[in-house]
């Protein structure tokens, strides 16, 4: 098994202005191009004015420049056969948090890989599977890790991070999560915010208890 970064408390801002990393590559159309001077923001739903329930749903990732100009949108594949499919809990207030790799390379995001309208409690039931995905410079959305065997019922899937080297941690209400090339395996039972790598350390923020 993999030893993860040492771990250590941070407080870190909850945004929905998030970044990314790697595994299976299916290339979708290029929307988006990320780059350093500008914003990639997670959107749940298609903002329509349904409003949102709580049932899983697509995620729309926008892009925007410092100013607020919106500047391309990438909405992730949400059919459960997509190797690449990536949902969020429609209502869920603490899901779709991301992190940038530390070298700069990948913008980082996990969720479930079920349909849409599932309900939530179905998609957090033990068993369903969760995937970390990235998007990379090139506006390409990759899934690179999928697990179903970690998971308690209602755990859902609040933010991932990696190094951008083949390790992935999701952050969980029930803890934080190793799904890298080694093996996968809870690492922390805190109730989770936020997670990230930078300095070559893993730092996640908590809840409460």
């Amino acid at each position: 098994m993999n030893i993860p970064p040492n771990m250590k408390n941070s407080f870190l801002t909850k945004s929905a202005l998030l970044a990314a990393s790697l595994f299976s590559a299916l290339t979708l159309q290029a929307q988006i191009t990320p780059h350093a001077s500008e914003l990639i923001a997670v959107q749940v739903g298609s903002g329509g004015p349904q409003g949102l329930i709580a049932s899983t749903t697509n995620v729309v990732l926008r892009q925007f420049t410092t100013t607020g100009t919106a500047d391309g949108s990438l909405t992730l594949p949400s059919t459960s056969t997509d190797p690449n499919c990536l949902v969020l809990a429609g209502t869920g207030t603490t899901e779709g948090q991301s992190s940038r790799t530390e070298n700069g390379q990948y913008i980082v995001l996990a969720g479930f890989a079920t349909n849409v309208t599932v309900a939530t409690a179905g998609a957090e039931a033990v068993g369903g599977p969760r995937v970390i995905g990235t998007l990379d410079s090139t506006g390409t959305w990759t899934v690179r890790v999928t697990n179903s065997s970690l998971w308690a019922a209602g755990q859902d899937m609040r933010g991932a991070a990696s190094d951008g080297n083949g390790n992935y941690w999701a952050m969980t209400s029930a803890g934080t999560y190793y799904l890298g090339s080694g093996t996968a395996a809870q690492v922390n039972t805190a109730n989770g915010r936020g997670i990230s790598v930078f300095a070559g350390d893993l730092w996640y923020s908590t809840g409460s208890a």
